[in-house]
């Protein structure tokens, strides 16, 4: 998984942690997927379903939402399920082509970023959002599936972390 290179003689911070855990027990579900000849390229923590505002006015929101490890190498976007009371990986939801997945209507936003995820197999697009933690991580992996240009990474006029 490409993760930021730490600077010498300084620890991981919580959050990194937390994000190296999460590739590491992800990684033996994408290999047994995809094969292990093909190499992971990036990964991100994304979910789907109602906003957490929802949960101010009820509880059960938690009932209705998925979360997911999407993890990009180099042909194909794994998508993970998550389990939604400890967060590990815990089956492979779809393995799709690059070629073949759809992301539209990319919205940037100060906690929570969204954008829509569509593969074959699926009548409608999912609604994902993904935390700030992983805006790196997300803006990698939308970068290299040309949404914002032609495989930049980085979106268009957007401003450094």
């Amino acid at each position: 998984m490409s993760q930021p290179v730490p600077v010498p003689g300084s620890k991981p911070g919580l959050y990194q942690k937390g994000k190296n855990k999460t590739a590491e027990r992800a990684v033996p579900l994408v290999v047994a997927a995809i094969g292990p000849s093909e190499r992971i390229l990036v990964g991100a923590r994304v979910e789907s379903g109602p906003s957490m505002w929802w949960a101010l006015l009820s509880d059960w929101v938690v009932f209705f939402r998925k979360y997911y490890y999407m993890v990009l190498t180099e042909h194909h976007v794994v998508l993970v399920r998550n389990s939604k009371l400890s967060g590990r990986p815990k089956q492979v939801e779809a393995t799709t082509p690059r070629d073949q997945v759809s992301i539209a209507d990319f919205k940037p936003g100060t906690v929570f970023s969204r954008f829509k995820y569509s593969y074959p197999g699926r009548a409608k697009p999912l609604r994902m959002r993904v935390h700030r933690i992983y805006r790196q991580e997300i803006d990698s992996i939308l970068g290299q599936l040309g949404v914002f240009g032609l495989g930049s990474g980085e979106p268009a006029g957007s401003l450094p972390n």
